[in-house]
């Protein structure tokens, strides 16, 4: 049965008489339910607590002047005042109390004063003598010189509890003598403080949640801040390396041209040791002049500006020309590079340009990770879009490394795809982010010991 229809039934068995403006009358109850319970606020929660007794009740009209709450503080051991009643009596004590309220603290070791027994014992006492509750705090004179100017008669101490775990204490004081308190006030009261332990326990986890959302609030907006910081340094940091990017291309570029015209005879002869130095010049420029390409194109992913220029086209046209163009490269390794079309072959829609470097990629890569047989691209429509397969006769990767290989700075390190023959990992993930923003499907299939694929599909044209 809930706490506040318990107050409600044990009201009418002790008086079914009760009107609903007498004092510890059942509408009372009802009104004081929506007084305590219509806050969280801890605060607010525990003031109202000692107040709504006095006034929701109207117990202020039975002899009661000053209501006390004090609770248990778990890491100190002792027992807190957090609260007292807004009465002319209560701010009286307030006026001439020798200690502070708030300093009023009661260590779980003085098991004479009446607050720790009640809590150790969980069940109520009544006092004469206000030096019961407020030992060791007060002196024996102070708290009976206190009691007399405010004039107290009696006091009462009853534990605050929650689910049968005590959470504190409420005091009554009252300017009548213990004979004239009626047992339906005692019951109410009773019934009353199982009220508080409710409304004081949910305003303790509504504190807590309202604390730690104030701290994880704290905690996003410092995060905020740094990823925006972060987000202009990445800014910074891109706009760097397409600069530099830029920079070098150009110079490179004329080297390379130079370095061709000089390489086939245009500029003279030159002996075969000549010649093997300006090769391998040539190739390191070729392969700077790679990478730089692959971190422009890092920089524009990154940035959203990767651009495409889509158009119909031959895909097989641009098949012939990459294959052209790395037949000598096969050749240095005594390695077949061939083409296989199976079936006729519709135009694609793609941007010839992505498409030719997505191409020299894959194949390149191919020929650069086998050392024995040769590599083979076919092409094949299945009815939406035309498949392209590149297979080597390398070593292969393994299940679990395979979807590395389309990462950013990703590479197997355990076959011949590892970092001992060169690269920056950037090559497979630029190439899935051309296919798949020309509204393609790029992927691997490759068993250990027997060679790789790689596929990538574009659609055809409308």
């Amino acid at each position: 049965m809930n706490v506040l229809a318990r107050i409600a039934r044990n009201l009418s068995r002790s008086n079914p008489s009760a009107a609903g403006n007498e004092p510890g009358s059942a509408e009372a109850v009802w009104r004081l339910e929506k007084v305590i319970l219509d806050t969280l606020d801890f605060n607010v929660v525990v003031q109202k607590v000692v107040d709504s007794v006095l006034t929701e009740l109207g117990y202020l009209q039975l002899g009661y002047r000053i209501v006390v709450l004090a609770l248990i503080d778990e890491d100190s051991q002792t027992l807190r005042r957090v609260s007292i009643s807004q009465t002319a009596e209560a701010r009286k004590a307030l006026e001439v109390t020798p200690v502070p309220f708030k300093d009023i603290v009661i260590p779980f070791t003085e098991t004479d004063n009446q607050c720790i027994k009640v809590m150790k014992e969980n069940r109520p006492y009544i006092t004469h003598d206000w030096f019961d509750i407020l030992r060791p705090c007060y002196s024996k004179e102070d708290a009976r010189q206190v009691q007399t100017i405010v004039g107290i008669k009696t006091s009462m101490v009853y534990p605050v509890t929650y689910h049968g775990k005590t959470q504190g204490v409420m005091i009554f004081s009252l300017v009548k003598s213990e004979s004239e308190i009626m047992e339906r006030e005692k019951e109410i009261i009773r019934n009353f403080t199982d009220i508080v332990g409710l409304a004081v326990q949910h305003s303790k986890l509504y504190t807590t949640l309202d604390n730690t959302t104030k701290k994880l609030k704290e905690l996003n907006d410092k995060l905020q801040s740094a990823n925006t910081q972060l987000q202009e340094l990445d800014k910074l940091k891109d706009e760097f390396v397409s600069l530099a990017s830029h920079e070098l291309r150009t110079p490179m570029t004329a080297i390379r041209g130079s370095l061709s015209t000089i390489l086939e005879g245009y500029a003279g002869d030159i002996s075969p040791q000549s010649k093997e130095f300006l090769t391998a010049a040539y190739n390191e420029n070729d392969r700077l002049i790679r990478l730089v390409n692959n971190l422009l194109n890092i920089s524009r992913i990154e940035a959203g500006r990767m651009n495409f220029a889509f158009q119909t086209l031959n895909l097989e046209e641009i098949i012939s020309e990459v294959i052209t163009n790395l037949q000598n490269v096969a050749k240095e390794k005594g390695l077949n590079l061939t083409y296989i079309r199976e079936g006729p072959i519709p135009q694609v829609e793609a941007d010839p340009d992505k498409v030719r470097e997505v191409m020299i990629n894959i194949i390149g890569n191919a020929l650069k990770f086998t050392h024995k047989g040769g590599v083979t691209v076919r092409t094949k429509f299945d009815g939406r879009s035309v498949t392209t397969s590149i297979t080597d006769t390398g070593s292969g990767i393994a299940k679990e490394d395979q979807d590395l290989l389309f990462k950013k700075f990703s590479q197997v390190q355990k076959t011949n795809y590892a970092r001992p023959q060169g690269g920056t990992g950037l090559g497979l993930y630029i190439c899935k982010i051309m296919v798949e923003g020309m509204r393609g499907k790029i992927w691997i299939e490759s068993t250990l010991g027997v060679g790789s694929t790689f596929y990538f599909s574009l659609p055809i044209s409308d």
